[in-house]
């Protein structure tokens, strides 16, 4: 798919204001794309909560040349609980992520079916009690990129990375759509 495949007026094209903003957090090399503005919140909740698949490719189509930044990694996609996915009929972060083209991994599971948007930043910090690797699943020695939508407390992604780091990875990086301007550890 081309970006001119996609049907975007100039009008919201334009709205599109990548940052580009490297960050370490919990010890590892992030980006994100762009800052979690109003734009970019209500495209992404016109893609997850109106079921607007078409959306997913518009947010890195234009920026494809970022899987060679990442050629041997895997992207492990953040989970959302079952539930969600089956009701919505797709994963939101994979129908994002798969347009760079990567080996795609669905390592985790959600156990709990809490929506985060619907939480305090405390309540939030205790996502990663529900975050767990799927049985058998083997990362050993291998390069991870860690992909998610929006990252506001950054808790999805902390519990992902201390779950990574125990299961010995080679490698760890972050990838997130977008990513609220105070996280950076």
């Amino acid at each position: 798919m081309n970006l001119k495949d996609v049907h975007i007026c100039h009008h919201c094209f334009v709205k599109f204001k990548p940052i580009f903003k490297h960050f370490k957090f919990e010890g590892c090399s992030a980006l994100a794309i762009y800052e979690y503005d109003d734009f970019i919140r209500s495209l992404i909740y016109q893609f997850k909560t109106n079921l607007d698949i078409a959306l997913g490719p518009i947010f890195l189509e234009r920026y494809l040349h970022l899987k060679y930044f990442y050629l041997g990694y895997k992207i492990a996609l953040a989970p959302s609980h079952v539930s969600q996915d089956l009701e919505r009929g797709f994963r939101p972060v994979e129908e994002i992520f798969k347009v760079l083209g990567l080996p795609l991994i669905n390592p985790f599971i959600k156990t709990n079916e809490v929506k985060q948007v619907e939480l305090s930043v405390e309540e939030r910090k205790e996502v990663s009690k529900y975050i767990k690797l799927k049985e058998n699943f083997n990362l050993k020695n291998q390069k991870i990129l860690l992909v998610d939508d929006i990252m506001t407390t950054g808790s999805t992604l902390k519990a992902m990375v201390e779950i990574l780091k125990e299961e010995n990875v080679k490698k760890i990086k972050i990838l997130v759509v977008a990513k609220t301007p105070l996280i950076e550890k």
